[in-house]
């Protein structure tokens, strides 16, 4: 344990026993009092002998608290209930000297732990005073010495390297870490490029996937078109057929879609052959 912590705790000790003594002269004085007023009631005579609060650590004080005579002289036969009362006072008042003493002992007690503590704790700051004195002294002498040494190691030149092969070989070993450790790196280079390239293809199927469900729809509603477009050119055939006027067999023809209808054939055509050249290139 450190000098400070033990000086701490000593003072800790020593404000704790002046509180406990303090307790214990308050305690004594009200059990003197009690005493008092005891006294007082049973006598009630002016000579009774009156205990003096200040003078509670004379210890003559504590020895003649046991030797007060509690007989009135006025009444020398007392009744068979006053003598009762009377033993009852009497072993009250003896309780009360008993724990009046063994405060005195307590304080007495605690009086000798406090100088006792108290010289402890002057001889732990005197060498507590000591090891500082100690202290600043090694402290000053190494001080001195780096200083020194500092002097010296600034006035010296370097010297000359000894042993220059061994320090090539280490130079040679670092290369070959490195050459090795470069080696490793462009490994790790070409793996992350091979997932780097995983990663796209599987975003290209991806979209090569879509592109196909999206052309398979796209041929199906050409197809439903071409069926409806077929269906109308044959509905507008007959509707022209019955509107013009009759023709004999050889001179009948067949009339042609009017020029929208042929405008939506072209449109639905290019969407689609534009949609199958995106997939072909994407597959390539």
């Amino acid at each position: 344990m450190e000098p400070t912590s033990l000086a701490n705790s000593i003072e800790n000790t020593i404000i704790r026993t002046m509180q406990v003594m303090q307790e214990s002269n308050e305690v004594t004085k009200k059990y003197l009092r009690h005493k008092n007023l005891l006294e007082e009631h049973l006598l009630q005579t002016s000579f009774s002998p009156k205990i003096d609060l200040d003078t509670l650590n004379d210890s003559e004080t504590v020895r003649n608290i046991s030797q007060i005579d509690l007989r009135n002289p006025q009444t020398p036969h007392p009744s068979q209930n006053e003598n009762y009362k009377l033993q009852e006072l009497q072993n009250l008042i003896q309780e009360l000297n008993l724990n009046i003493k063994n405060q005195a002992l307590r304080i007495t007690q605690l009086e000798n732990q406090l100088s006792q503590a108290n010289t402890e704790k002057i001889a732990l700051l005197q060498e507590l005073q000591d090891s500082k004195k100690q202290y600043q002294k090694e402290k000053s002498i190494i001080n001195s010495e780096y200083d020194e040494l500092d002097k010296q190691q600034n006035y010296k030149k370097p010297k000359k390297l000894e042993n220059e092969f061994l320090t090539e070989e280490r130079i040679q070993i670092l290369e070959e870490k490195y050459k090795q450790q470069v080696l490793a790196n462009h490994g790790l280079i070409k793996d992350i490029k091979k997932l780097k390239t995983q990663e796209s293809l599987s975003k290209v199927d991806s979209k090569v996937n879509l592109l196909e469900n999206m052309l398979h729809k796209n041929l199906k509603k050409h197809k439903s078109l071409k069926i409806r477009l077929a269906k109308t050119e044959t509905f507008l055939s007959l509707d022209n057929s019955r509107t013009s006027p009759k023709l004999t067999p050889r001179k009948l023809k067949i009339c042609s879609p009017k020029p929208e209808m042929r405008r939506i054939k072209k449109k639905f055509l290019v969407k689609n052959k534009s949609s199958t050249k995106t997939a072909t290139t994407i597959l390539r």
